[in-house]
C-alpha cells in the first residue's frame, strides 16, 4: 500500500533492459503523443473511431497538400493547431530556415565568407544543456583559427573561454556526441575539407563521414566591436576506403576515424546509421567503419 505500481516497475528494469534491450527500443513515447493529438479532434460521440480516422487522414493530406503561394496560410493554420509542445518548431519561416541550413551545409567551403555561419537564433543551432565553461589550450585556439579563416577575412584573437555540451540542435534536429550514452545519432555526413589538417592542400571539399566528440559555443569579435557567436562540433573523421562502394551506392565502406578537426555545427548535412565491421577485401581481413546517411524530409 505504501508503493504505487510504477514504483513497483521501476524494481524490474534491470530484468526488462536484460529482457528487451535499451529503453528507448521499446518505450511509448511516440504512442502517447499520437493519443494527445487524437484527444484534440472534436467528435459527436458516435462512431468516434470512424471519426478519428477520417480526421488523421484529413490532416495528414492537407499537410502534403502544394497549394498556390496566396493560400499558404491555410497551410500554416494547419501546422500551428497541431504542431505543439514537443512537436512545435516556433518558427513562422519554416521552410526559409531549411533551404538556409541547406545553402550553409552544402555550398562549396570557398563561398563561406560570404555566407554567414554564426548563430542568430536558437533555431540556427544551439547547444543542449548540461554545459560545461571551459578554457581552449593553444593547439585549440590554432585548429579553431583555421576554422574561422574560412569564415572571416580578419577577425580578432580569439578568446579563450568557451562553453561545450554532449548535445546540439539545429533546425529542429538533436545531434548527439560519443559524450551520449545513448551515443547511435553521433555520426555524420558533412561537406568538410578533412585533409587540410595534414598539411596538404585543400581541394573543394567532398561528402565526409565522422563521429562527433563534443560540442562548443564559442563568440568572436570582429574589428573589435562586432561579437558572433558560432556553435562548432569537434569530428573524428573517418577516410573513405579504397573499396568503399563494396555495399554498393547506399552504404560507404571507410577506414576506422582517426583524424580530429572542428567545423561549424551548420555544415553538418545528416545523421548517419553506422557499423564496424570486419569484411575480406582485397584477400584480406579488415576492421571497417560502414556508414549511411539518414536522409530526413522535412
Amino acid at each position: 500500500q505504501h508503493c504505487t505500481v510504477n514504483m513497483h516497475l521501476h524494481l524490474h528494469l534491470k530484468e526488462i533492459i536484460l529482457d528487451y534491450g535499451p529503453v528507448y527500443s521499446f518505450w511509448c513515447f511516440s504512442f502517447e503523443r499520437l493519443n494527445g493529438i487524437l484527444g484534440d479532434y472534436y467528435t459527436n460521440n458516435q462512431n468516434i473511431e470512424v471519426q478519428f480516422m477520417k480526421k488523421f487522414l484529413m490532416h495528414q493530406q492537407a499537410m502534403a497538400l502544394h497549394l498556390p503561394t496566396e493560400y499558404d496560410f491555410l497551410l500554416a493554420m494547419c501546422r500551428e493547431k497541431h504542431n505543439s509542445g514537443s512537436l512545435h518548431f516556433g518558427s513562422s519561416n519554416f521552410e526559409d530556415l531549411i533551404i538556409l541550413c541547406h545553402k550553409l551545409a552544402m555550398s562549396p567551403v570557398a563561398m563561406l565568407k560570404e555566407l554567414d555561419c554564426s548563430v542568430h537564433t536558437s533555431s540556427m543551432g544551439a547547444l543542449l544543456p548540461p554545459f560545461h565553461t571551459k578554457f581552449m589550450s593553444s593547439e585549440m585556439i590554432e585548429q579553431l583559427s583555421r576554422v574561422y579563416w574560412h569564415l572571416y577575412s580578419n577577425f580578432d584573437p580569439l578568446a579563450v573561454e568557451y562553453t561545450s555540451s554532449s548535445r546540439a540542435s539545429i533546425a529542429g534536429q538533436v545531434i548527439h556526441s560519443v559524450l551520449v550514452r545513448t551515443d547511435k545519432e553521433s555520426v555524420i555526413s558533412a561537406n568538410w575539407p578533412i585533409m587540410q589538417i595534414e598539411n596538404q592542400e585543400m581541394e573543394d571539399s567532398c561528402m565526409q563521414f565522422g563521429v562527433v566528440q563534443c560540442f562548443l559555443q564559442h563568440t568572436i569579435t570582429i574589428h573589435q566591436k562586432d561579437s558572433r557567436k558560432h556553435i562548432f562540433a569537434l569530428v573524428k573523421w573517418a577516410k573513405p576506403h579504397p573499396q568503399q562502394y563494396w555495399f554498393g551506392q547506399s552504404a560507404t565502406v571507410c577506414e576506422q576515424p582517426s583524424i580530429y578537426s572542428y567545423i561549424p555545427l551548420q555544415r553538418i548535412a545528416s545523421i548517419c546509421a553506422h557499423a564496424n565491421l570486419e569484411l575480406n577485401l582485397d584477400g584480406m581481413l579488415e576492421k571497417v567503419f560502414v556508414v549511411i546517411p539518414c536522409i530526413v524530409t522535412l
